[in-house]
């Protein structure tokens, strides 16, 4: 697989601000571009819609669903590759799919997050040991020690359905400690 290849892509948002804590946003976007594996040129394509809701200083909810073919693994947990190259050809997968947070700012320094994904594969191109299906659900918490330094736990569950394997369960439990650049 060849990277740096171009593309095409862009996202059109609607916002209103009612307030300095209040705002609504959604938008939509689309991607288009071509993945070049084992000699031949796969499509990407996807159409996507997102939002962010803030109806308190907070509170926000933001996500996104997004439908299309050689999809990449957009904050689902997913894990196929978008696309399936045989001795003869080169395919394109179809997904759908999307995610959503819901955030509790409870003091000026901890956040909580509640989160869950979900992307889905047409099984019609993959093969008996592949994944057709991804859900990821979870939560953290982000304190923030300094302005541009967060510390905190997360817990979350992905759940992977393999056509032929069934259900594959997997636990995360993590600590992280993160720059904002």
């Amino acid at each position: 697989m060849t990277s740096g290849r171009p593309g095409i892509e862009g996202r059109y948002e609607f916002y209103h601000k009612f307030d300095d804590d209040r705002r609504i946003e959604i938008a939509t976007g689309f991607h288009a571009s071509a993945t070049h594996a084992g000699g031949f040129s796969i499509p990407s394509e996807v159409l996507s819609f997102d939002w962010l809701f803030k109806p308190d200083k907070r509170v926000e909810l933001t996500g996104v669903f997004f439908t299309g073919r050689n999809v990449a693994n957009l904050g689902t947990g997913a894990i196929n590759e978008g696309y399936a190259v045989y001795s003869n050809s080169g395919l394109a997968i179809t997904a759908r799919g999307g995610w959503s947070q819901f955030t509790v700012h409870t003091t000026r320094r901890l956040d909580l997050h509640l989160f869950s994904g979900l992307q889905y594969y047409e099984s019609i191109a993959l093969g008996g040991g592949d994944a057709s299906r991804s859900v990821q659900y979870g939560a953290n918490l982000f304190y923030h020690i300094a302005p541009n330094v967060i510390f905190g736990p997360e817990i979350s569950q992905l759940r992977t359905l393999y056509l032929v394997n069934g259900t594959r369960l997997t636990n995360h439990y993590d600590l992280a400690l993160g720059y904002l650049f």
